[in-house]
């Protein structure tokens, strides 16, 4: 079968590797940085869980609240505050039920 054509007359899979080439730099340290702060807050929350701990301290950004905010809400989380550990940054410490 023919390969599929946009309207432009270019073959979508060449699109996607020119977009590919030309914004992985980019895509991959915005994407790799925001993976690897969930997986962190995630996976520091397991371990916290599993050790049977009451609260456990993340590194703050939009994302992990937000992640933090919705935990509460679903009831997988007691509470959680922002707290100033001296650094521009912060921390989210998370109360486990």
């Amino acid at each position: 079968a023919p390969p599929h054509h946009g309207a432009a007359g270019v073959g979508v899979g060449f699109r996607i590797a020119r977009r590919t080439a030309a914004c992985e730099k980019l895509i991959a340290s915005s994407e790799e940085l925001m993976t690897d702060t969930i997986a962190d807050m995630l996976c520091r929350l397991r371990n916290a869980a599993h050790a049977r701990h009451k609260t456990v301290d993340v590194k703050h950004s939009k994302i992990c609240a937000g992640i933090a905010r919705v935990l509460k809400e679903e009831g997988y989380i007691s509470t959680y505050a922002n707290l100033d550990d001296g650094t521009h940054q912060g921390l989210i410490r998370l109360t486990i039920k």
